[in-house]
Parts: C-alpha cells; structure tokens; sequence
C-alpha cells in the first residue's frame, strides 16, 4: 500500500516579486527584495507517504519558534509566516494516524527554512540531494539562505534516487531555485502519480508558463528543471503538487492531474 497524507505546516506571505519575477534574470533578485507587495497567504505544505517498508515525510514545514536574526536581511523583510503550535509536524503527523517517531526517511527538497522547520523528525534518516548539502554546509551558506537544523550526517544522494527500489517513491534532482534542488515523485500502485516539487514551481500555472520564481540561485538550470517536470507530466497521469500552493491539496484529494 502507498498512501499520502498532506500536512499543514502553516502560512507564509512573500514578495509578489518572487512568484512573478522581473522578466530579466540580473534583476529578479534586486527587484524581489525591494518590492513591497506581498502575496495573499501561501500554504506550507509537507507531505507523508506510507509504504510497506517504512514511512517517509517530505520536508518539515514551519517552526513556530522561529527567532529573525537582526542581520537576516531576508527573513526579517521580505517574507512573514503564519504558523501556530497546531502547526507542528509531529502535531499534523500524529492527526493523520501516523507515529513520529517511526518515519523511516526524512526527505528534504532543499534547505529554505520553509522546509527545514525545527530539523529532522527523531530516528528518521535524513535525505538530501549532495549539491544541497555541499552548498548548505559551505562557509557563508547562511547568509544565502540554507539552514540545516538538527542536520549533521544526513544521506545524500547524486541526480535521481529511487527511495526502496521499487519505483514508487523517487527522488528527481530539480536544481535552479537552490543548488540541489529535488523534488519527490509518488507512483501508488492505483490512480495518476504525485509530484511533490517543492519550489522547483510555486504553482501549476508557474509548471505551465515555465516560470522561474524571483530567488532561484540558477535561473537557466531552474528553467531546465521545471522543463524536466513538464516532461514527466506529459509521461503519464500526475498531479502537480508544489509547497506553496493552496489548491495543491484540493488538487491530490480529487486526483487532478496536471495537462502539459
């Protein structure tokens, strides 16, 4: 059996900028951060998926105890985050019927802190893709953005992964947005598949425009990647699920599948 449960692990608002870049590459960054319109709240969505050899979350959401350092340009100014103690992984984990503290793997998409919240579910191994972890653990990778709480020694993977070895939970190295970007490809024995894209995408509409988001490290290799996910939606039946996209969860539930 392959199951997956959608968690809310809260609310954020950023710069319309990020989401609807400034159409040259030299000027996203620079004009996302002096834009003063935000977005309406965006989901921060993480995901579990039971499988017959183990449990395995992706990505950690929000941490509600989250302190902006002073000299967090970024976090202080150019994004704001609504999350709440019900918010907590372990807290939306255990609403689903699911034991923390047995999750096999802990997959990350990337090392934002959208995605790292508090760190690594306790006696989960920790997943990442290995140009991620080289440029999070890089001298100056907090002033660009990584942050790795609680992770120390995790497993990390070169290009594509399969998960079990059986197809049916894949990871697909996504770069742009950061270094090691990946998303995560679901494949359930019945209905279409399940494409996790974290940030590669922030929305269906951003997969169907081809539109890089307005902090992407990479634009030419965030163009790629999302071009690699238009490929595997046109392969065979997939629901599109992006983190920050408030109808991804509708769109799993009704089992939507994304036309390319």
């Amino acid at each position: 059996m392959i199951a997956l449960h959608v968690l809310d692990t809260g609310r954020v608002q950023i710069h319309r900028r990020q989401v609807d870049p400034h159409p040259r590459d030299r000027l996203r960054l620079p004009a996302t951060l002096l834009d003063r319109r935000w977005t309406d709240w965006l989901s921060v969505w993480s995901f579990a998926i039971e499988h017959p050899e183990g449990v395995v979350v992706v990505d950690a959401g929000q941490d509600p105890d989250l302190v902006k350092p002073l000299w967090d340009v970024y976090l202080r100014h150019a994004v704001r985050f609504d999350v709440g103690e019900g918010d907590r992984q372990a807290t939306r984990l255990r609403n689903a019927g699911l034991d923390a503290g047995a999750v096999r793997y802990h997959v990350f998409t990337h090392l934002h802190v959208d995605h790292v919240g508090t760190g690594p579910l306790p006696g989960a191994t920790v997943v990442l893709n290995a140009d991620e972890w080289r440029a999070g653990t890089a001298r100056g990778a907090r002033l660009r953005g990584y942050m790795r709480p609680g992770i120390h020694d995790p497993e990390t993977v070169e290009g594509d992964h399969d998960l079990y070895g059986d197809g049916t939970i894949r990871l697909i190295a996504t770069p742009g947005h950061t270094a090691g970007h990946q998303s995560v490809l679901v494949t359930p024995p019945e209905g279409p598949r399940i494409l996790i894209t974290g940030d590669a995408v922030y929305s269906e509409a951003a997969l169907l425009s081809r539109t890089i988001d307005g902090v992407a490290v990479a634009p030419d290799r965030s163009r790629a990647s999302i071009d690699r996910l238009r490929g595997l939606c046109a392969e065979a039946p997939t629901v599109v699920a992006p983190t920050h996209e408030p109808a991804a969860a509708r769109r799993i539930a009704d089992r939507l599948v994304t036309s390319v």
